[in-house]
């Protein structure tokens, strides 16, 4: 054409990052500036996760030790509470969207869940009686060997077992499954074996000179810290006579050791399942209710702070990370109030204080969204039939698994492994603190940089060398250096996730949208790794569930970038088509 032939060509493109004036000043902005207008958000997440931290954690151990709980029936509520997610997230989301009404939900599911975690509280213990089988065939003993309980003194922390026949007392000899005592004196009282996590025999003696007692070899129980640790705690129930043993006495009492497939002489619990209890059943519903709020608030807090991010010039993850602070350094209080105090009470109060004033900080906040959806149903459906977000979906899954696992049964696995309870602690606060708040403050930088996809096989990459690293893992303490890797799976997974949800969802469909992610991840995703978790652990071992939950994420991780790769192409052409398009047009 000649020079002479001037035409004005437009090109119009999506996804070009025009800088704001607003996005200059926050450039410029020093790194330690603050948002006075976020203080509130800050305060927020401070208070309502650092409040939920102050009793959560201690949840299991009521159940076990104040009700009575087994492993295998809290697994069982922890499990339903998180199915039940599915439905009650998208649907509180949901109620949100539709009313209008962000703020006075989450100051009533605030409230609720106080309530709840008071009438946890409350519950009675479960009322099973205790039984016990006798010996069926008395011919089937093989030996009989005689020993000496010797008791603690003041000073010690232990009990020693010896015995006349030291070469026949082996408790890895595999000839055996049973070690029991039987009477030395004829009497009906009886020694039982009990499993706890302690690591010291204690003894409890009745008459001195009426009394048998039992006990079972170790590897019988594949889901107690004695398999590890190769010791046993002893009770004796108490004969109606009650004298006890001046310390360091010995009472003496006969060995009875039983071959493979032979009947034995065994103390049991009672066969009535925990399950046929009606306080077991209102534990479950006060728990599952206390869930679905947690669970709620988490999304619909997000979603609040994303919305208010986008109207005042913020960033999220620096808010989000404040929710960290405050559950690494309150539940770390809230134990030492526990151990000043000797019960949970006090630590309660101090959720309901913080809980309190939270909602009194949310009553403060403007919380109105900005869009209101008229087709709110309509636009949700178009939504969910994105193949794109299908896709992301679908990695929020696999990390929500990972996160099953880790929740749920890494503090047992260390357990396990002979970890104190300083060390499963001081766990929670390495990956608290360098791994969820430096990761979350350079969360918006993250996303920035490496996109929502990436940050999403970066998260599956670290569940993959966790889970390498613990199926080797012997020494506990080793734990520790793959904590850091929690700053991919949490730090800047969460703030990905509300990210994601809210550029994907329609205006007015913000809540919904992150609600159904959110759900994907802790509900169906964490739940499912769970109860996998808890069945492998049973039948082949942590070690080798970790390896396998290993190649599991690493194939996720894989599959995710190949996805990523797949739509980066796609948009790419998209936007070389419809730039050409646009050229055309304006000739």
């Amino acid at each position: 054409k000649k020079r002479s032939d001037k035409k004005t060509y437009t090109i119009i493109m999506e996804d070009v990052n025009v800088k704001t004036p607003k996005e200059i000043e926050q450039k410029s902005r020093s790194f330690f500036h603050i948002d006075k207008e976020m203080l509130r958000f800050k305060a927020h997440y401070f208070l309502f996760e650092g409040g939920t931290a102050s009793v959560t954690p201690f949840i299991p151990v009521i159940a076990k030790n104040n009700l009575g709980l087994s492993a295998t029936s809290l697994a069982v509520v922890v499990a339903a509470h998180q199915f039940v997610t599915i439905v009650s997230k998208p649907l509180i989301g949901y109620i949100a969207d539709y009313f209008n009404r962000l703020k006075l939900i989450i100051n009533i599911l605030l409230i609720i869940q106080t309530i709840f975690f008071f009438l946890i509280l409350a519950i009675p213990p479960l009322k099973k009686p205790t039984s016990v089988q006798q010996f069926r065939n008395w011919n089937e003993v093989s030996e009989m060997i005689s020993i000496r309980v010797h008791l603690p003194t003041n000073n010690s922390s232990s009990s020693n077992i010896s015995d006349k026949n030291k070469n026949e007392w082996n408790i890895e000899n595999k000839i055996y499954t049973d070690v029991m005592c039987v009477p030395y004196v004829n009497t009906t009282e009886l020694l039982c074996f009990q499993t706890t996590d302690e690591k010291i025999t204690q003894l409890e003696f009745g008459s001195k000179s009426n009394f048998s007692c039992s006990a079972i070899n170790p590897q019988n129980f594949t889901n107690s810290v004695e398999i590890y640790n190769k010791t046993f705690n002893l009770l004796i129930v108490l004969g109606p006579y009650l004298s006890y043993y001046p310390v360091n006495d010995t009472c003496p009492c006969t060995m009875t050791f039983t071959k493979n497939g032979h009947s034995s002489f065994l103390p049991t619990k009672s066969d009535i399942s925990d399950f046929e209890t009606s306080e077991f059943w209102i534990f479950a519903v006060v728990n599952t209710v206390t869930g679905i709020c947690v669970n709620s608030l988490f999304s619909l807090s997000d979603t609040a702070c994303c919305e208010s991010v986008q109207r005042l010039g913020g960033e999220f993850g620096r808010q989000r990370l404040f929710g960290a602070v405050g559950w690494g350094i309150l539940a770390a209080l809230s134990g030492v109030i526990c151990d000043l105090t000797g019960g949970f009470l006090a630590s309660w109060i101090f959720m309901a204080v913080l809980q309190i004033i939270a909602v009194w900080n949310i009553s403060q906040l403007d919380l109105a969204k900005p869009h209101f959806s008229q087709s709110l149903l309509k636009d949700i459906g178009q939504v969910l039939k994105s193949v794109e977000f299908t896709a992301f979906e679908l990695g929020v899954f696999f990390n929500g698994i990972g996160a099953g696992v880790v929740w749920f049964y890494l503090i047992w696995f260390l357990s396990g492994l002979g970890a104190s309870k300083f060390l499963c602690g001081l766990t929670q606060y390495i990956q608290c603190f360098l791994g969820e708040i430096p990761f979350m403050f350079f969360a918006d930088w993250f996303i920035r940089k490496l996109g929502h996809f990436n940050l999403i096989s970066l998260s599956l990459l670290s569940y993959a060398s966790r889970f390498l690293w613990y199926s080797y893992l012997k020494n506990p303490w080793l734990v520790l250096p793959a904590e850091i890797a929690h700053g991919f799976t949490y730090g800047t997974l969460f703030p990905t996730i509300a990210s994601y949800g809210n550029l994907s969802a329609k205006p007015g469909t913000e809540a919904t949208t992150q609600s159904i992610l959110f759900m994907t991840h802790g509900g169906l995703g964490a739940g499912l790794g769970c109860i996998l978790t808890g069945i492998c652990f049973d039948k082949i071992g942590p070690h080798q569930t970790f390896f396998y939950f290993f190649l599991m994420t690493f194939s996720a991780a894989i599959l995710n970038f190949m996805m990523t790769f797949y739509f980066n192409r796609r948009n790419v052409k998209k936007l070389n088509i419809y730039s050409v398009s646009n050229i055309k047009q304006s000739e």
